[in-house]
């Protein structure tokens, strides 16, 4: 029973196996990409070299599936649904001493458009 819930829930049974390096290898490895990295990288003095993440962020997206009433001859399909109409990219730096910069954000737009003119509304 309980390897029928593991398969239906996409869950699978693993082996545990052995570290292929030891803690002291791995160690060793960080030091000696630590020292060629800044070898290589040292004329990027503090706050130059910016650590980057982008996520994206959707809302307002029309339903995947829409209920239609028994016998319907019409279409099911929502009018002025667009497949990407809230989307956003969010990306996060921070800088090689800790320091964070502000929040990017990314939106598709018209360039003069009403996000240039009067911004994003935020409501909570």
């Amino acid at each position: 029973m309980v390897q029928r819930i593991a398969i239906r829930y996409g869950f699978s049974s693993q082996k545990p196996q052995a570290a292929k390096k030891s803690y002291e290898d791995l160690e060793e490895t960080r030091a000696k990409f630590s020292l060629e990295f800044w070898d290589k990288y040292k004329a990027y003095e503090g706050g130059g070299i910016l650590n980057v993440d982008g996520t994206l962020i959707l809302f307002g997206m029309p339903p995947i599936k829409w209920w239609a009433g028994k016998g319907r001859k019409d279409s099911a399909r929502i009018l002025g649904a667009n497949k990407y109409a809230g989307r956003m990219t969010a990306v996060l730096t921070v800088r090689d001493d800790g320091v964070k910069m502000p929040i990017l954000f990314i939106i598709r737009a018209v360039p003069g458009g009403r996000i240039e003119q009067i911004g994003l509304v935020l409501r909570g």
